[in-house]
């Protein structure tokens, strides 16, 4: 016999137990991928911002794109994105530098190689690289270094307390065109494109650059 019980622990088990996910009232924190955060191996991130199974995330039309050299799924980008948008042009996570434009799939604009604008911190450079301007023209040249400890929107005195190299009114940001987590809008007066500002109250930030 069937009692209310043993489908209460039924849903219990689907819902947590068996097949990890925010199909609760309660999900695990872990699983909210809204505000940038990659989500655990084997799962991506999802449009209703929680991770899911990978194989079932990405809908027609849509390419699951990873996230270099972690053991992590990324997100789920339009295919149609890649010909339009600066932070997947051409591919996934292939990022148009200096705010340049994505045309096509090629982008329009961008600083010559190696070089980067400080305006926009440290994100255009590669992964694990800083902007370092010698001769303060605005312009600098990727170095290998280490940006400061805070992610986005953790507090700041100036961008090298940011792990992306940008401080706007007390709290790290980073470039409108990588993408503006959940809560946030592009102020397009701050910073060459724009950059990303808390809409509201002040949110926890992610800890990604």
């Amino acid at each position: 016999m069937i009692t209310p019980w043993h489908a209460l622990t039924a849903v219990a088990m689907v819902c947590g137990a068996v097949v990890p996910g925010p199909c609760g009232f309660n999900p695990d924190p872990r699983w909210d991928c809204s505000l940038g955060d990659p989500c655990p191996s084997g799962f991506a991130c999802a449009d209703d911002g929680f991770c899911k199974s990978a194989d079932v995330a990405c809908g027609s039309g849509q390419a699951l794109c990873e996230y270099a050299a972690l053991d992590d799924v990324g997100i789920c980008v339009d295919e149609a994105a890649f010909a339009s948008d600066p932070a997947h042009c051409g591919g996934c996570f292939q990022r148009c530098r200096g705010g340049a434009v994505c045309t096509d799939g090629v982008c329009d604009g961008e600083p010559a190689a190696g070089a980067c604008l400080m305006a926009r911190g440290h994100y255009d450079c590669p992964g694990g690289d800083v902007c370092v301007d010698d001769d303060g023209d605005g312009v600098g040249a990727c170095v290998a270094g280490d940006g400061g400890p805070a992610g986005t929107f953790d507090g700041c005195d100036d961008g090298d307390d940011c792990a992306g190299g940008l401080c706007h009114d007390g709290l790290c940001t980073r470039p409108c065109d990588i993408g503006c987590p959940a809560a946030s809008v592009c102020s397009s007066g701050a910073g060459t494109g724009g950059v990303c500002i808390v809409e509201a109250e002040a949110c926890s930030g992610a800890t990604e650059r």
